[in-house]
């Protein structure tokens, strides 16, 4: 009894993510870049993975970064930790690829995922990845999986401040979702037997 509940516990423990990384903070690195053909690039890794920074307003400021889901894993929820300033939100667009398959402006024609996020988003919890592939490129995909993806951050009006929590897990394995299910099977199996015995 006490050997399952520590595999369940473990098996809990492998699936959740529970690492934090600050993949980047203009605040200690400098801007994000503005060049599309050169964002800057990071590789996520399991647990979060937060990306802080701050927009100017207008098309004079735009942080443009890269980000890498390795092999195995998968981006599962983009979260809002802070937000401040703006006008009705600032814009997050994503696309796969290494870089934007074309420069970054109002009159952007190719198919690209957006949502626009602001201070309500942090309070109720919103998950943005929803909204950013709810139509085309991604046509409403539940995760991202491992790959390469182009993101632009944009305000249009006012200045702000974000922080992004781009949440990564591990892809479950057909085999351990089965393996867990007996288990689970076997720990009701005995159980019943034991209560069984002990009318």
């Amino acid at each position: 009894m006490v050997h399952f509940c520590k595999i369940i516990f473990c098996s809990f423990l492998l699936s959740s993510p529970l690492y934090s990384i600050i993949q980047f903070d203009e605040s200690l690195s400098g801007d994000l870049s503005d060049d599309y053909l050169n964002p800057n690039t990071f590789t996520f890794q399991q647990g979060s993975n937060v990306i802080t920074g701050g927009l100017l307003g207008g098309s004079a400021d735009l942080d443009l970064f890269s980000f890498t889901i390795p092999s195995g894993f998968e981006l599962n929820q983009i979260l809002v930790n802070s937000f401040f300033g703006g006008n009705n939100g600032s814009f997050l667009l994503l696309q796969p690829g290494s870089v934007l398959s074309a420069p970054p402006s109002n009159f952007f024609m190719d198919p690209i995922g957006f949502s626009i996020f602001n201070d309500t988003f942090v309070a109720d919890g919103t998950d943005l990845l929803p909204i950013v592939t709810n139509g085309p490129p991604f046509n409403s995909i539940p995760t991202l999986s491992s790959g390469v993806y182009a993101a632009w951050l944009n305000e249009i009006d006012f200045p702000s401040l974000y922080s992004l929590d781009f949440v990564v897990t591990a892809v479950p394995e057909p085999h351990f979702v089965a393996q867990f299910t007996v288990l689970l099977s076997l720990f009701a199996l005995r159980r019943n037997r034991v209560s069984s015995t002990q009318l």
